[in-house]
C-alpha cells in the first residue's frame, strides 16, 4: 500500500477529511453546474493527502466487473478496499455517500492490458483524478496501466468474501497452508487418476473401433444403393447437418428481452435503434413513433428523405430490435412495368412457379411456425418505377377482408396435388419438387400473411417517378431527414446514459392490439378532415373516407391513456405530416390555391412539425409539394 498508519479510513474521513470532503461536494455541485471550476482542484489536493495520509502512491482493489466498451476498450469496476488489523482486505465507504462502498472505474486499450481479471480478485494501482461527467460521484479513477496483481491466501480470500464460517471450516479440514494440503492430496491421487485414464482410453479405442465397423457396414450399402437412392441420401444428410448448425446457432445467441411497454416502447426502440446497430443509428421519437404506428395500422408506410438519412436502416434495424422479427430488403427496378416483376411467373412447361425475392418473402411469412412473428417487406427506391403500375393489386387488395393474389391457374394447381397425393412414376425428383412447392408454397391463390408489412422507401430527383394520388391515398408518407447537429448530440448524450440492447418480446397480437371499442377515436379523425377541407378546393389535396379510416387506426394504436388537448395535438401533427401535407401538389402560378395555402399554414400554428414542413414546401420555386 505505501505508507503505514494506524488509522482506518472511515476514522480518517470522520476526523482529519470531514471539512475537506465538505468542501468538495460543494466545489462538485457548482462544477457540476458550470459555474466554476475549483472542484478540479480539489480532487487534487484530496490525491495529495490520500498518498501522504493513508494510502500512499497505489490503493488496493477489488475487481467488481469487467467487460468490453462500444469502442473496444476495455472497461474495470473496482472496490477501493484497506487493509484490516487481522491482515486481509475490506470495502471502503464513498467519501461522499458514505452509505455506499467506494467504486472507482477506469478503461483501456486491451493491447495496453494483458492482466486476467477475475471477479473478487485484489490488485493495485495508482490512482487520478476523475474528470468523466458520468463517474463525478466516483471523485478518482484507477490507472489501469500500473495495474498489479495483489497476492494473498485462499483462506483471507474467503473471509474478505463473507464466508468467515466457511473460511474457519477450512481451516479446521485442511490447516493454515491449504494450498499446500490440496498439492500434496492431489499427488497422492495422481497414480489413481493416471489409472483411470487409461481405462478410458482403452475404451475410447474399442469405440473407434465399433465406428470403424459401421462405416465399413455402411460403404457396403452404399455400393447396393441405386445412384438415385444415394442422391436422396446425402441431400437428406445435409438438410440434417444445417438445421442442426441453425440450432446450435439459435442456442448461443442469448439477448437480454424487454416486455411490450405500449407507453414506453417508442423511447425503447430508439434505444435499441442506436444500440443494437454497429452504424449508432439516431431518429428522434416522433419519427420512430410515425413509423411505429403506421406500422400497426397495416397500411403502407412510405419512408422519404434523402440519401444517407436511413431509411433502409430504419426498417431493418426495427425488425432486429423485435423479438423474431425479420426483415427483408427488395431493390426495385426501373423497368418493372406489372405485378409479374415484383412476384415472379409462372412456368407451363416445367409446371412449376419461379418466384422473386419478393415472393419468397411473402411465402416465409406464411408459413406457420412464422404466423405470431412480425415481417416487414421493404420496397426499397420503390419509386423507380411508377408504383401504381408493378404494386397496384397490393394497393387494392389490402383494404379487403379477404386479401390474396392469383398466382396462376387452378388447374396446374390441381393436377401439381394430384401428383403428390397419388405419386407419378415417370416423374424426376425436379418435377416432384415444383409440385411440392405449388401445394405448399405458392397455391395458386396466395393470401397475403397478416404479419406483413409493407413498407417503401424513396428518393425525389429527376431520376425517378412520381407517385400518384392512389399511391399518396392509401399509404402513410413520413419524412426521414437529416437530424441537426447539436439536436443529434442531445439525444446521443440520453442514449449513452441508459444503455439498452437487445430485442423487445412481443406477440403478433400484442403488437396488433388497440383500443377495443369500435370507433373509438371517430370525433378525433373527422377534426383531422375538418381540417383538411380547407383545401377543398386543391385538387386531391383534402382527406376522404379512406384517409378518416386511416386516421382513426392510427389514434386506435397510441397507448391506452388520457389523451389530454396537448397530446391529441402532438397527434395531430404527426398525422398532418403523413397523410395531408403530401397531397398537397400546387403551381406558384395558381394565386387563388396560393392564398389557399397561405391561409392553411397560418392555421397551423399549434402544429409544430407541420407548420416548419409547410413552411418550406412554400419556399419551393415553381411547385408547392412535400417532395
Amino acid at each position: 500500500m505505501g505508507i503505514a498508519t494506524t488509522k482506518t479510513f472511515e476514522e480518517w474521513l470522520s476526523a482529519d477529511a470531514k471539512e475537506f470532503i465538505e468542501d468538495i461536494k460543494h466545489h462538485k455541485a457548482l462544477y457540476e453546474s458550470n459555474e466554476e471550476n475549483e472542484y478540479i482542484a480539489s480532487l487534487g489536493t484530496l490525491i495529495q493527502r490520500l498518498k501522504n495520509e493513508l494510502f500512499g502512491e497505489t490503493i488496493v482493489f477489488e475487481v467488481d466487473s469487467y467487460g468490453t466498451t462500444k469502442n473496444n476498450m476495455l472497461a474495470v469496476d473496482a472496490f477501493v478496499m484497506e487493509p484490516t488489523a487481522e491482515g486481509g482486505y475490506k470495502r471502503c465507504s464513498n467519501p461522499l455517500e458514505p452509505e455506499k462502498k467506494w467504486k472507482m472505474s477506469s478503461v483501456i486499450s486491451p493491447k495496453q492490458f494483458q492482466e486476467p481479471l477475475v471477479k473478487g480478485a485484489l490488485f493495485e494501482a495508482c490512482y487520478e483524478i476523475q474528470l468523466h461527467q458520468k463517474h463525478l460521484d466516483e471523485l478518482l479513477k484507477i490507472k489501469l496501466s500500473t495495474y498489479r496483481n495483489v497476492q494473498e491466501s485462499f483462506l483471507d480470500h474467503l473471509s474478505r468474501l463473507g464466508n468467515t464460517l466457511l473460511a474457519h471450516a477450512t481451516e479446521e479440514i485442511f490447516g493454515t497452508d491449504v494450498e499446500k494440503t490440496i498439492s500434496t492430496k492431489f499427488y497422492d491421487r495422481q497414480d489413481i487418476l493416471e489409472q483411470e485414464y487409461i481405462s478410458k482410453y482403452t475404451q475410447l479405442e474399442g469405440q473407434i473401433q465399433q465406428l470403424q465397423e459401421k462405416e465399413e457396414t455402411y460403404n457396403q450399402r452404399l455400393k447396393e444403393l441405386s445412384e438415385k437412392q444415394i442422391q436422396w441420401m446425402r441431400l437428406l444428410d445435409r438438410i440434417d447437418r444445417h438445421m442442426q448448425l441453425e440450432n446450435d446457432n439459435e442456442e448461443e445467441q442469448e439477448h437480454q428481452l424487454y416486455p411490450w411497454e405500449p407507453e414506453k416502447v417508442v423511447e425503447m426502440l430508439q434505444s435499441l435503434l442506436y444500440h443494437n446497430s454497429e452504424d449508432d443509428l439516431v431518429y428522434d421519437e416522433v419519427t420512430i413513433e410515425m413509423f411505429l404506428r403506421a406500422l400497426q395500422t397495416n397500411t403502407l408506410v412510405i419512408l422519404s428523405g434523402p440519401s444517407g438519412t436511413g431509411k433502409s436502416s430504419l426498417v431493418m434495424e426495427t425488425a432486429n430490435a423485435i423479438k423474431n422479427a425479420k426483415a427483408k430488403i427488395i431493390p426495385i427496378q426501373s423497368g418493372w412495368t406489372d405485378t409479374q416483376d415484383l412476384i415472379g411467373y409462372f412456368n407451363p412447361i416445367d409446371k412449376s412457379f419461379v418466384a422473386t425475392p419478393f415472393m419468397e418473402a411473402l411465402a416465409d411469412a406464411a408459413r406457420e411456425e412464422e404466423q405470431d412473428h412480425l415481417h416487414l417487406i421493404c420496397l426499397d427506391e420503390m419509386n423507380l418505377a411508377h408504383v401504381e403500375h408493378y404494386f397496384s393489386e397490393f394497393l387494392s387488395i389490402r383494404e379487403q377482408k379477404k386479401q390474396y393474389i392469383q398466382l396462376y391457374n387452378k388447374r396446374f394447381y390441381l393436377q401439381a396435388k394430384e401428383i403428390i397425393e397419388h405419386g407419378n412414376d415417370s416423374l424426376n425428383r425436379d418435377q416432384l419438387f415444383a409440385a411440392q412447392e405449388l401445394i405448399e408454397r405458392f397455391p395458386y391463390r396466395f393470401e397475403i400473411p397478416k404479419n406483413v408489412r409493407f413498407v417503401g422507401t424513396i428518393n425525389m430527383d429527376h431520376t425517378v417517378k412520381s407517385l400518384s394520388p392512389k399511391v399518396i391515398d392509401r399509404s402513410f408518407v413520413i419524412e426521414v431527414d437529416h437530424i441537426d447537429a447539436k439536436e443529434k448530440v442531445k439525444i446521443e448524450k440520453k442514449l449513452n446514459e441508459n444503455i439498452k440492447s437487445g430485442y423487445i418480446d412481443v406477440s403478433l397480437e400484442q403488437f396488433d392490439s388497440f383500443y377495443h371499442i369500435k370507433h373509438a377515436f371517430e370525433k378525433e379523425a373527422q377534426v383531422l378532415v375538418d381540417i383538411s377541407h380547407q383545401l377543398e378546393s386543391i385538387t386531391n389535396a383534402s382527406l376522404n373516407s379512406r384517409g378518416k379510416k386511416q386516421i382513426g387506426l392510427y389514434l386506435d394504436h397510441v397507448p391506452k391513456q388520457k389523451l389530454t388537448k396537448s397530446l391529441l395535438e402532438k397527434y395531430y401533427d404527426q398525422l398532418i405530416m403523413t397523410k395531408i401535407l403530401p397531397r398537397i401538389e400546387v403551381s406558384k402560378r395558381d394565386d387563388q390555391s396560393m392564398s389557399i395555402l397561405s391561409n392553411f399554414h397560418q392555421s397551423l400554428l399549434n402544429y409544430p412539425r407541420s407548420a416548419k414542413k409547410l413552411g418550406k414546401m412554400l419556399e419551393n420555386e415553381r411547385i408547392v409539394r412535400f417532395w
